[in-house]
């Protein structure tokens, strides 16, 4: 097996970023298979997903839960850490919009509803652990318990 290095865009940062754009990937999927239509009411579009959040829930428990099995400290050390997280993930899923915009792109229903997203991941990330995980913050980061 062979392993490179790109050291071109190595640097070290935030944890909580690199947390906050794993899960905004899980995100962007669910988000991007979205039947979004003025025709179709909020609880449709979320049961027509091609993608539904219930499919990637337990993937999205298994990395998180996976992260604080290894870096149990950073609780500790940083009790904000997971609200943190989600806001990085609303940050990232807005960036991903504006790469977009910024490319001439068009921005449709479902750009509008990833943006509604990002904006509650970054205004009111612990309501959205529930939402986005199907769980509670206590039960995602209590070490020992697998819900995947």
């Amino acid at each position: 097996m062979v392993r490179l290095i790109d050291w071109e865009k190595f640097k070290w940062g935030d944890p909580a970023y690199d947390l906050g754009t794993l899960i905004a990937g899980y995100l962007k999927l669910w988000l991007r298979s979205l039947v979004v239509n003025t025709a179709i009411d909020v609880e449709t579009s979320l049961r027509l997903a091609k993608t539904p959040l219930e499919q990637i829930q337990p993937s999205l428990i298994a990395l998180t839960q996976a992260y604080f099995e290894h870096f149990p400290a950073i609780l500790e050390r940083r009790p904000d850490f997971f609200r943190r997280v989600l806001q990085f993930a609303g940050f990232i899923l807005i960036k991903k919009i504006w790469i977009k915009i910024d490319c001439r792109k068009p921005f449709d229903n479902r750009g509008i509803c990833m943006l509604q997203a990002a904006k509650t991941l970054l205004c009111h990330p612990e309501q959205s652990i529930p939402v986005v995980f199907g769980i509670t913050a206590s039960e995602l980061t209590a070490p020992g318990l697998v819900y995947a």
